[in-house]
């Protein structure tokens, strides 16, 4: 679950054991669920926020408002 609300971008999910029934000695990854927030302030434009998850990777997409975005300033010489 993704959620952008008050400038402030949540992340909630849930990792499933893959390996349910057998015995190990050590597991290197965590299972369980989780949670997380980062507040982004006023330079997301939230119309274009995109969330792909393929293989096991949450890629998120957040792109800034044009206003937000640096830009070149030419400087003329007189």
């Amino acid at each position: 679950d993704v959620r952008f609300e008050n400038q402030e971008l949540e992340i909630r999910g849930k990792v499933k054991n893959r390996y349910e029934g057998q015995e190990f000695l050590r597991q290197e990854y965590r299972v369980g669920s989780f949670y997380r927030a980062f507040s982004l302030g006023d330079s997301i434009n939230s119309e274009g926020i995109e969330a792909e998850l393929a293989e096991g990777l949450l890629t998120l997409r957040l792109p800034k408002h044009q206003a937000a975005k640096p830009r070149r300033i030419e400087v003329k010489s007189a």
